[in-house]
């Protein structure tokens, strides 16, 4: 039974030969198609793990809406397993061409992190200078040499820019998101492309002296493929053992800032206050000032008509004394008249007394009058003084509106301030590095299911080659059956 068994065996496999061929062949291609995607997932992955070391890529980067200070830098580079730091900056841009306006991150050019790898040109080393990445310079015809224009909020040291390098960023190594380069406020929305500029383009003091961003290497995660396991596990232990450290920075800054706006409002308004008794003071001493000038005034006139009196008197005395030389027969010229006079003795005493009293009088009206006229010109120059010094209160008034508006915004920045924590990203969040992730997540399933599918055609077909075989051998079987043969027995044989 056994030896028929066997033979009858070998006579159906020669008779269906092809269908058992053919399904071990598709069973072949399935194997080797979901070993080549897998295999070819593995590569990409360490391929990638490669370049990000070559590159000195980051670990994680630390953003902060309050800024990053220096001192946060030399802090974060005294935390336990942290190699490196480095601060820079990260923002949108606009540059207009013809056809439309094109929103772009500018990048910060760091030293050891990020390190850009050059596809022609040099890195860009003065304020003037930019290198634009390798996907805008083919898209927009883009070369070494070019000058671009682009728009900012005054955060940049110069608006036109030489193209001086194309490159690509490890960041951004591979895009498939759409905001993979980070968000703007134009456009779209999401930013296009990339530009990356030396430190020295970006304006500090519109940061106060802040960096946007800290880029970080790690030690703890060192030497480990990037796309691990243990790396993932790693990573998100030093992620949640550092965002503690990062918090007490974070309310460290808040409270500074807090701090200094306090600190800055109480001498604004100490400085207005001042400013308002000092045009208090002006204002009474132009009162003051006014009513010296009011009074100097009617001294002036009152002045004036003492000196047209005793001018008069003068001109009166002047008459009556050449009437007597005259009846005396003498000069009535008053100093010839003295020289007869005193040859007159006594007789004449009385009228020489007379006529230097005259003399006298004379040089005194002569006196008053340059007293006037001192006055009147120091009049003149007091009106001068005083509608100097009311122009500079009406200033000062100005200048004073001015500050009190400052205050009052000064005063609604410092009610607007927040506590802003430090937000910390690691390898999903950074770039465009979970397009890789994605990527190779999706020729996994792909693997996985063009496998499948040969393995069903493969089922299909040996389901096809077994009907056959059990139709063929339906009366057999029946025989068999009626003999006795199980169920069993029939299917062994």
């Amino acid at each position: 039974m056994k030896k028929n068994r066997t033979k009858h065996l070998l006579r159906s496999i020669r008779k269906t030969g092809v269908t058992f061929v053919a399904t071990a062949i598709i069973a072949a291609v399935s194997i080797a198609i979901y070993t080549g995607f897998q295999s070819t997932a593995e590569a990409i992955l360490n391929r990638a793990d490669r370049y990000f070391k070559e590159t000195g890529f980051e670990t994680m980067e630390i953003t902060c809406a309050n800024g990053i200070t220096q001192d946060d830098i030399a802090e974060i580079s005294a935390w336990e397993g942290v190699d490196a730091v480095e601060g820079g900056y990260s923002f949108s841009v606009t540059m207009n061409m013809d056809w439309e306006r094109i929103l772009l991150q500018a990048r910060s050019l760091l030293s050891d992190i990020n390190i850009p790898v050059v596809l022609e040109g040099t890195l860009p080393s003065e304020i003037g200078e930019v290198a634009v990445e390798e996907t805008m310079a083919s898209d927009l015809e883009l070369a070494v040499g070019d000058e671009i224009t682009l728009e900012h909020d005054g955060n940049l040291m110069a608006d036109t820019f030489r193209i001086t390098a194309i490159i690509n960023e490890p960041s951004y190594c591979y895009s498939m998101f759409k905001d993979a380069r980070g968000f703007g406020t134009a456009g779209t929305g999401s930013n296009e492309y990339y530009v990356t500029l030396p430190m020295g383009a970006f304006d500090a003091s519109y940061y106060e002296d802040c960096y946007t961003t800290a880029y970080l290497r790690s030690d703890a995660l060192a030497g480990l493929n990037y796309f691990s396991e243990e790396y993932k596990s790693l990573e998100s232990a030093e992620l949640n053992r550092l965002d503690a450290l990062a918090q007490e920075r974070a309310a460290l800054r808040y409270e500074t800032l807090r701090s200094d706006a306090d600190e800055e409002l109480a001498d604004a308004q100490a400085q207005i206050d001042e400013a308002q008794q000092d045009i208090l003071d002006a204002q009474a001493e132009i009162a003051d000032n006014e009513a010296t000038l009011a009074q100097s005034e009617q001294d002036i006139l009152d002045g004036e008509q003492a000196l047209a009196d005793n001018r008069a008197q003068l001109e009166d005395a002047q008459a009556q004394i050449a009437q007597q030389l005259s009846g005396l027969g003498l000069d009535e010229d008053f100093a010839a008249a003295l020289t007869q006079l005193a040859a007159l003795g006594e007789a004449g005493a009385p009228l020489i007394a007379a006529i230097e009293e005259y003399q006298q009088n004379e040089q005194a009206l002569k006196d008053a009058q340059a007293e006037l006229d001192d006055a009147r010109v120091e009049l003149e120059d007091g009106k001068t003084r005083l509608e100097e010094a009311r122009a500079e209160v009406s200033d000062a008034e100005a200048e004073l509106a001015d500050a009190q508006a400052e205050l009052a915004d000064a005063q609604e920045d410092a009610a607007a301030l927040e506590m802003q924590d430090w937000i910390l990203s690691g390898r999903n969040d950074v770039g465009d590095i979970r397009s890789i992730d994605n990527v190779v997540d999706a020729v996994r399933g792909m693997s996985l299911s063009m496998s499948v599918v040969f393995l069903l055609v493969a089922c299909v077909v040996c389901y096809a080659a077994i009907t056959r075989m059990v139709n063929e051998q339906i009366t057999l079987i029946g025989a068999q059956k009626a003999l006795g043969f199980t169920t069993r027995e029939i299917l062994m044989h």
